[in-house]
């Protein structure tokens, strides 16, 4: 009887891991769910952050137009940013 419950404990854990790794799969983001967490740094004045979040979109997608132009304009309010005194 211990040794089915054994087997039983391993299976279940076995499937459980399983999940997890299924889960991690299907919950992997796009380039357009980046995009727009980027957005919300740079609306957030955090533009460090959205310029290196631009980056992953690029990466994730090479065409992705819109994360060239805004990375661009990331980097233009950036360096505002840092001119002012």
């Amino acid at each position: 009887m211990t040794k089915m419950k054994t087997n039983a404990v391993l299976i279940v854990m076995v499937v459980l891991i399983g999940f997890c790794f299924f889960a991690q799969v299907v919950s992997a983001e796009t380039a357009e769910e980046w995009n727009n967490k980027c957005i919300g740094f740079a609306i957030s004045g955090e533009y460090e952050k959205a310029i290196e979040c631009f980056d992953k979109v690029i990466e994730l997608d090479p065409n992705h137009a819109y994360a060239y132009s805004n990375r661009e304009l990331a980097r233009s309010k950036l360096e505002e940013q840092e001119g002012e005194p």
